[in-house]
């Protein structure tokens, strides 16, 4: 049911509609409130408005907030897309840096451009030690001891030296600390006592390259 007022002027308004009320109804009525306004119908004090615009703003009003949800589940939707894509993106390369990375690690085993030292490698430069060092530091000539010294590079592996036989020597731990990743020469000229010829010679002579 619609029900509708007119005012002074022939103003029409809408006092209350019934959620029931179809459109074709409410159009036959503006048509006849229409008709009553134009003097075609003789009635006074009578009805209001334009109840078909009226009732579609209703039908408009309670579309809306479903039409904002839809709308925030795309742009949600959108967003979730992209952030999955670009997790994607990110595991994908990822992979290919670990992937590299690997390849890079066993190239720098191969030929020896690596900190990790090989167990066998490693007994060997202390067998090499005790047998031509006398078990002594090549660079302080103090008695190492057990499982007190380190493995050094001579040319440290920073500038380009080699996890190589010919470059590592067995020194105590208080000379490697020292010498850190300085050069033999470097080392030489800020450790008192020692001399870079006759050190250099004296590793030559037992098969280091450097």
């Amino acid at each position: 049911m619609v029900k509708v007022r007119l005012d002074k002027g022939s103003k029409y308004r809408v006092t209350s509609v019934s959620s029931k009320t179809s459109s074709q109804k409410i159009r036959a009525t503006i048509i006849k409130i229409e008709g009553w306004l134009n003097g075609e119908l003789s009635r006074s004090g009578v009805y209001v408005y334009r109840l078909y615009l009226h009732q579609k703003q209703r039908e408009y009003e309670a579309k809306l907030p479903l039409a904002i949800e839809r709308e925030e589940q795309l742009i949600l939707a959108s967003q979730q897309a992209k952030l999955k894509e670009t997790e994607r993106i990110i595991k994908t390369r990822e992979k290919e840096a670990l992937k590299h990375a690997d390849t890079r690690a066993i190239a720098r085993r191969a030929l020896g451009k690596t900190r990790q030292i090989p167990l066998v490698l490693k007994t060997q430069v202390i067998d090499e030690n005790n047998i031509k060092f006398e078990g002594k530091c090549p660079y302080c000539s103090n008695l190492i001891g057990t499982n007190r010294g380190h493995i050094d590079h001579i040319y440290p592996i920073i500038m380009g030296g080699l996890t190589k036989i010919e470059n590592l020597l067995y020194v105590c731990s208080k000379c490697n600390l020292k010498k850190s990743s300085s050069t033999l020469i470097e080392f030489c000229a800020s450790t008192s006592g020692l001399d870079f010829e006759i050190l250099s010679k004296q590793l030559n002579s037992v098969g280091k390259r450097f």
